[in-house]
């Protein structure tokens, strides 16, 4: 990798031929009104100077644009049907699995619209356990 350029001189570093991809410069020199900047800032903030000084390279990088919060690419899918575990641990197409997470939703919901105030949720949690067992077995 080579690195030389007069970016490196100008900014007060010598000028490295070529650098291993897993060594990285030192930071720059801060100075030290910067540094106490940083200081008042992170502590009005509550984040530590880390914290900042990344914003800051951030937003020097790419504007204010990069202190916003990045969007996932999957925003918009649904990452859990039924439960991770769950999920993880059949092996069923995902018809299927929407299908008993369905079934799952509406039962859920008619337990605890038909409980009334004896039961609570740790009877509901073991009724709809077993519910969520019989359909695992009976779809296969």
């Amino acid at each position: 990798m080579n690195c030389g350029g007069n970016g490196w001189q100008e900014a007060g570093f010598p000028v490295p031929v070529s650098m291993p991809d897993d060594r990285r410069p030192a930071a720059a020199p801060v100075s030290p009104e910067r540094e106490s900047a940083v200081q008042a800032a992170a502590e009005a903030a509550g984040k530590s100077r880390a914290t900042i000084y990344r914003w800051l390279a951030n937003q020097e990088a790419r504007g204010l644009g990069g202190l916003a919060r990045k969007k996932h690419a999957d925003r918009d899918e649904r990452r859990v049907i039924l439960t991770r575990k769950w999920d993880s641990a059949v092996d069923f197409d995902e018809e299927t699995k929407e299908r008993i997470a369905q079934e799952m939703r509406t039962s859920c919901n008619s337990l605890w619209a038909n409980a009334g105030t004896d039961v609570g949720r740790r009877w509901i949690t073991r009724l709809a356990a077993a519910k969520l067992v019989k359909l695992t077995i009976d779809a296969g």
